[in-house]
């Protein structure tokens, strides 16, 4: 998706997850603070349980609701619950799909002359893209549909 949404299964594990775990709070009537972990708790059993990655899931929930920063508090209630969560679907016959690579790259000059080029490709990429977006951006509030 190109405006940055979500488009896979990732979005709905974790708000569903969220969502339970904030009904919980409400039901056992939790300040904000506990209300905030028990949501990354229940995002990161979400995601375990979907994807069958109980650490990844445990640090995606930590890492999500507050983007660019990780509270530890609540990073080993997290990872509890990641595993708990992949444990419990196991338990209930849910596979997961892991496919091993079963091929390695042999390191050479030309194959490492082949990943410096694509990553300046992939670097002018990225600017135009951020430059099109703050020109798109700066041509939308100019125009009459900026007030919007």
């Amino acid at each position: 998706m190109a405006s940055g949404g979500s488009a896979g299964k990732e979005g709905p594990c974790a708000q569903i997850g969220a969502g339970l775990s904030s009904v919980f709070a409400d039901l056992f009537k939790f300040n904000d603070s506990e209300r905030r972990k028990l949501v990354i708790c229940g995002i990161s059993g979400g995601f375990a349980a979907v994807f069958g990655t109980p650490i990844a899931g445990a640090i995606f929930g930590v890492e999500v609701l507050f983007a660019g920063s990780i509270l530890y508090d609540v990073l080993l209630p997290s990872f509890i619950s990641g595993i708990m969560a992949y444990q419990v679907s196991s338990f209930f016959g849910i596979t997961y799909f892991y496919h091993p690579l079963k091929f390695t790259y042999v390191f050479s000059e030309f194959f490492f002359l082949k990943v410096v080029l694509l990553g300046l490709f992939l670097g002018i990429c990225s600017l135009l893209l951020i430059e099109a977006l703050y020109l798109g951006r700066k041509h939308q509030r100019r125009s009459r549909f900026g007030s919007l």
